[in-house]
């Protein structure tokens, strides 16, 4: 059982001599991680319907939903694990990390691999690390 507790209104106090400034204006902050309308399938069933977000640096991001509702497949489109699975494809929108299309076929998959780890919720034995499956499966350079 959740319990509510109604916050009290806060009103604003006048302290005799302080002087009121103004406090510096935020610099706008640029996402690491931008998506962008992203529709995303496996084969013609769509998974990810128009998924739009931004990620700044540093941030401590939660995607909170029930099984099934597709936060796997977006954090695996992030660093193109999905390119593993026969028939997976993004449908339309973009995907920039650091200001780049991570499915531009300049990207080297690797590389992208190296910098966007993921730390899956069960553990899947392998013949060999994960590393090594993806990469025999991929490019290794750009196009």
């Amino acid at each position: 059982m959740v319990n509510l507790l109604a916050m009290p209104e806060s009103t604003s106090t006048q302290i005799a001599g302080r002087i009121e400034t103004e406090r510096p204006q935020l610099e706008e902050v640029k996402p690491t991680i931008d998506v962008r309308d992203l529709t995303f399938a496996y084969g013609n069933h769509e998974v990810l319907h128009e998924v739009s977000l931004q990620i700044p640096a540093r941030a401590v991001t939660a995607f909170i939903g029930p099984s099934g509702c597709g936060k796997t497949t977006l954090l695996r489109c992030f660093n193109r694990m999905n390119d593993l699975v026969d028939a997976a494809r993004i449908v339309r929108g973009s995907i920039m990390i650091e200001g780049r299309d991570i499915n531009d076929p300049a990207v080297a998959v690797v590389d992208l691999l190296r910098a966007i780890g993921m730390v899956l919720q069960k553990s899947n034995p392998f013949p060999k690390s994960m590393y090594d499956t993806i990469t025999d499966r991929l490019p290794t350079t750009g196009a």
